[in-house]
């Protein structure tokens, strides 16, 4: 199952398998079978990236949901990351292959942050792909407040996964 195939020309794929115009590879019934549920990690050939930290964006955010997949074939890394929060896909290929695959969800990291940042006309965030264990990490984008439910405040905690703005809210 492997592909060898230009980022752009990925993308393109990426976006014809789950964008919400254009020409369609796939029926709407097909489709929800590949999508992993928000309690699953893995769907039908198509990962759960919200789960896995890739966004940085606020859990349950609308721009948090993002699946795809991920790759290491012959000397390579790559990243397909569709984002239905803003119907957008972005596709990520490096020349090294590492057992972490640490280098694409980086890169998808601060990617995705900026292009979000231009889209919604907000300031483009700080972010960092933090790396923890074997294809672990999480893009982080200050996205560490949590509603104290003691004392209804929020607050920072290394379980957080709100922005300021959204536990305020929240809480």
């Amino acid at each position: 199952s492997d592909l060898t195939a230009s980022v752009a020309d990925v993308a393109r794929f990426g976006y014809d398998l789950h964008g919400a115009t254009g020409p369609r590879l796939l029926s709407r019934a097909s489709q929800q079978v590949m999508v992993p549920k928000p309690s699953q990690f893995y769907g039908f050939a198509t990962f759960n990236l919200e789960r896995a930290g890739i966004s940085g964006q606020s859990t349950g955010g609308p721009y948090a949901a993002v699946y795809g997949h991920l790759g290491a074939t012959y000397g390579y890394d790559s990243l397909l990351a569709y984002y239905p929060g803003i119907d957008a896909t972005l596709a990520i290929g490096t020349d090294i292959e590492t057992d972490q695959q640490a280098q694409p969800s980086d890169t998808m990291c601060l990617a995705y942050n900026a292009v979000l940042a231009a889209l919604t006309g907000t300031p483009e965030p700080s972010c960092a792909y933090v790396k923890s264990g074997y294809y672990g990490g999480r893009c982080e984008c200050g996205n560490n407040y949590e509603c104290s439910k003691a004392t209804k405040q929020c607050m920072t905690s290394s379980r957080g996964t709100l922005s300021k703005a959204d536990c305020e809210a929240a809480c």
